[in-house]
């Protein structure tokens, strides 16, 4: 079974008063790599992060990335991945590129952060 990480994430505004929230991940390797930095783990208030547009909760800012196929130039597989620092996905540009596992993944969506009610 994989372990699951809460990573601290710092809010584009405070919530309920706090300037960091933590989000739960299995994929911290990915996320350090994205980061470009090793993240943070830790204990803290805990929000729920929101799977799809109708659910509430935080919906962190992230990019979306996808595999492209060499042949047709059409994408094969999709991942998002959570930006847990606002000058981090400041820097991040559509089209930019990462090796994870040994395949290379492309930003083709940049996503702002959400916090529903």
């Amino acid at each position: 079974m994989a372990r699951v990480y809460n990573i601290k994430y710092t809010p584009n505004h405070p919530i309920d008063g706090s300037a960091t929230a933590m989000i739960k991940t299995r994929d911290k390797d990915v996320l350090d790599l994205v980061n470009a930095e090793t993240t943070e783990t830790g204990s803290g208030p805990l929000f729920e992060v929101s799977e799809t547009r109708r659910r509430f909760g935080l919906r962190p800012r992230g990019v979306l990335l996808g595999v492209k196929d060499s042949t047709y130039g059409t994408i094969t597989k999709r991942r998002f991945v959570a930006i847990v620092k606002p000058s981090r996905w400041n820097q991040i540009s559509l089209g930019a590129t990462f090796t994870i596992n040994n395949q290379t993944w492309t930003v083709i969506r940049k996503e702002a952060e959400e916090v529903g009610k």
